[in-house]
């Protein structure tokens, strides 16, 4: 499963967030620092730019603070992917 790190555009939150990249998303393309993804947060739908790609089994993200192991459970999920360069939709595709 692969977990995105990303700002959003506009800038109403500045703060880096975590969201879930569904199973239907991760195969047919690659996701790369700074694609944008469209994702679902209070205000409805908005893109952010993914600063970063993060790998995990079980939707979780693990860290080390000294000697203690610290994990946060990452439950939005990316609802569509844009190109970096086109800003067009990447995946998934546009209904014809």
């Amino acid at each position: 499963m692969k977990i995105i790190k990303a700002v959003h555009i506009n800038g109403t939150d500045k703060r880096k967030r975590y969201w879930k990249v569904p199973d239907h998303l991760q195969q047919p393309i690659r996701l790369r620092k700074g694609d944008e993804a469209a994702v679902e947060t209070a205000n409805g739908p908005q893109r952010v730019e993914i600063i970063d790609v993060v790998t995990s089994r079980d939707g979780f993200l693990y860290w080390k603070n000294g000697e203690e192991w610290n994990h946060l459970e990452v439950t939005q999920e990316v609802l569509a992917i844009f190109d970096r360069k086109t800003k067009e939709v990447k995946y998934p595709p546009k209904a014809q």
